[in-house]
């Protein structure tokens, strides 16, 4: 879930702020490589449905006016309210791709998968 709460944080950002930092995410450096593997996945995929809605909910409150706002992000340029909603998409996109990879790659070929942490 780290990567929708950040998602919605950068929504909130934008509507409480004017032109907006947004600060590029870089996973925590002490973090174990088997951070992930080791997580509760049936929690965390039950945390999902939620979370989401939780999101929507509020994509849906935002008016005409919030889906013209600018800002500025570390990485990206340039940066505004509608690629923020693209990224989020590409996100759950990266990340249902690396979950098909996990569970359909033969263990021969498991080595050559590319996944998004």
């Amino acid at each position: 879930m780290d990567a929708q709460n950040i998602l919605i944080a950068r929504f909130r950002q934008f509507e409480a702020e004017e032109d907006p930092l947004i600060k590029a995410y870089n996973p925590p450096t002490g973090r174990s490589f088997s951070y992930y593997p080791e997580l509760d996945m049936k929690a965390e995929l039950d945390k999902f449905p939620f979370v989401r809605a939780e999101m929507v909910k509020m994509l849906k409150g935002f008016d005409a006016g919030y889906w013209k706002k600018e800002g500025r992000h570390d990485a990206f340029t340039p940066y505004n309210t509608k690629i923020l909603l693209t990224h989020t998409l590409n996100v759950d996109y990266a990340h249902i791709f690396s979950i098909e990879q996990l569970g359909l790659t033969k263990t021969e070929f498991e080595n050559e998968i590319i996944t998004i942490p």
